[in-house]
């Protein structure tokens, strides 16, 4: 199922989507409440036929932990 983003939010994979990105929907779990709420409507047909496909890029690594060291308080 295509959809149209309504509202910019956080696809599969890390990945952002933009708003009014034609997006195949069809396999997002919870794609029914993205729907009810807003974030996505179903695509006309005009949507589609114009549609570019775009090659996904690979998500971006996530970002590295930093450790923080507490000093030690005396007493």
């Amino acid at each position: 199922m295509l959809c149209v983003v309504q509202k910019q939010f956080g696809g599969p994979g890390g990945s952002v989507l933009g708003i009014n990105t034609v997006v195949d929907a069809s396999e997002f779990k919870n794609r029914d409440a993205l729907i009810a709420n807003r974030y996505l409507r179903v695509a006309s047909a005009d949507e589609v036929a114009s549609a570019v496909e775009v090659e996904e890029e690979s998500p971006a690594p996530p970002p590295a932990k930093l450790s923080v060291k507490r000093k030690k308080t005396r007493k």
